[in-house]
């Protein structure tokens, strides 16, 4: 809110933020995006690891369909969680494909999300 100070969300939502901090710009990436994409998704450690890479590709690529239609962060993760990924995956999902398989809605999806991290969700 105006005039206060900002807090930033708990739980999964910082430790996805954490885990996009680390991997931001790595040069190491492959060039291809979805590539790009998976190396990240499985650079998280076990949470991805049963994962096939069509289904980690179908996570982002939601992720990227619900932005095109002007979805909120909010609906978004609501809708990852439905594709029984767990909060910290949503959150992960939802930032590394926001970076790499739709960046044409990059600033708004990360303006939403920055607004979830700050306000909470």
């Amino acid at each position: 809110p105006a005039g206060q100070p900002p807090r930033v969300a708990l739980g999964a939502a910082a430790a996805a933020l954490a885990e996009a901090a680390l991997y931001y710009n790595d040069a190491n990436l492959p060039a291809p995006p979805d590539q790009a994409y998976l190396a990240l998704v499985r650079k998280v450690g076990r949470a991805f690891s049963d994962d096939s890479d069509q289904s980690a590709l179908a996570d982002g690529r939601l992720t990227c369909s619900q932005l095109s239609k002007n979805q909120s962060a909010r609906h978004i993760l609501l809708s990852l969680r439905k594709r029984e990924l767990t909060p910290f995956e949503s959150y992960v999902v939802a930032i590394f494909s926001t970076e790499y398989l739709c960046a044409q809605n990059a600033s708004r999806a990360l303006s939403d999300i920055r607004r979830i991290l700050t306000y909470g969700s």
